[in-house]
């Protein structure tokens, strides 16, 4: 968003008189989120979940979530009324919805901010802690079951696209989400070290948060090189076609994923209704061979879980890399150093 833009947002801010608040119109309320990380992505997302509030606002209060706001806002305590129907919004989503942990706390958190800054009122970050309560049974995409060596060497053998399976490859060594991957470019690749090493852009990681290094193992960089040998440094090394958005896409390889599994016989789901073996079992599959290698810090680390960050950055370069090496072999699925051990 450019500099006037903003500015244009700042100056719009409406004063709410009875709340004491500064308030945003929604427009506002989305221009912010995408100054934030300057991501299109994040701005669809909190749509959808402000979407999502809505139907349940018309199932709760037989009111929109804009008509249902006044109503909180009148009440002899707005934030504990808030928060009770966050509480009950929860319930919804996870009960009634078999919405996941991951979707339902994403959804909760945007619902939270537009309270804030939409309707001024604003909810105790301890009380939010205290009563959203997720249900630790309930299974999100990033507590996916871990594939086995075998499993996944089938899955990967039963792709026909030489770039579905390179890209697939890929995440097994990088713990890449599915959009991360599909963001790589050419130049991100450092073909020239080993083992080879590929940089995750802060603009495509997950939350913005810092770019980081991974790497890949001599058997994914077999399957790699044929697809980057004619691209330019800032072409998508795993892109099918540039005529549809890459969230598409991403959408249309984990209908691919869920077809070819479910034929595999991997038909097994949890509660909520997802396969077990979901394409995030992939991420699974790498952080758990790499904490086989190293150590459950270091695992995390690399799969770029925000509490195990710090202790990622403070490594050097030939530090991280001397992990990778450890792990290698426990990575590998076309060899047998130490399959299935």
């Amino acid at each position: 968003m450019c500099v006037n833009c903003m500015l244009i947002v700042i100056t719009k801010f409406i004063q709410n008189q009875v709340m004491s608040e500064i308030i945003l119109t929604e427009e506002q309320f989305f221009d912010n989120i995408f100054a934030k990380g300057q991501s299109h992505d994040s701005v669809r997302s909190s749509k959808i979940a402000l979407s999502t509030f809505t139907n349940y606002c018309k199932y709760a209060y037989s009111r929109t979530r804009t008509e249902t706001l006044p109503i909180l806002q009148d009440m002899k305590n707005p934030s504990e009324s808030a928060l009770r129907c966050l509480v009950s919004f929860n319930t919804w989503l996870m009960k009634d919805h078999k919405r996941s942990v991951g979707t339902a706390r994403n959804y909760i958190s945007t619902v939270r901010k537009w309270l804030k800054f939409c309707g001024g009122i604003k909810i105790d970050s301890e009380d939010m802690k205290d009563y959203v309560v997720f249900s630790p049974d309930d299974r999100n995409d990033e507590e996916a079951e871990p594939l086995t060596h075998a499993e996944l060497k089938t899955i990967v053998m039963n792709f026909g696209s030489p770039k579905r399976k390179a890209m697939l490859m890929f995440m097994k060594c990088t713990a890449s989400r599915t959009l991360e991957s599909l963001r790589i470019k050419k130049g991100d690749f450092n073909f020239i070290v080993r083992p080879v090493s590929v940089e995750f852009r802060r603009s495509i990681v997950k939350g913005k948060t810092r770019k980081r290094v991974q790497f890949i193992d001599e058997e994914t960089l077999e399957l790699i090189l044929p697809l980057v040998k004619d691209l330019e440094p800032g072409d998508f090394v795993f892109r099918k076609s540039l005529a549809i958005r890459d969230t598409t896409e991403r959408d249309n390889i984990i209908k691919n994923w869920n077809d070819q599994v479910k034929k595999l016989g991997f038909t097994e789901k949890y509660e909520n209704g997802r396969l077990k073996k979901n394409i995030h079992s992939i991420r699974a599959f790498c952080m758990t061979q790499f904490e086989k290698a190293t150590n459950r810090d270091l695992a995390h680390a690399y799969g770029g879980h925000r509490q195990y960050l710090d202790q990622y950055f403070r490594r050097s370069y030939s530090e991280k890399a001397a992990d990778f090496e450890k792990a290698e072999k426990y990575l590998s699925i076309f060899t047998k150093y130490v399959f299935e051990k």
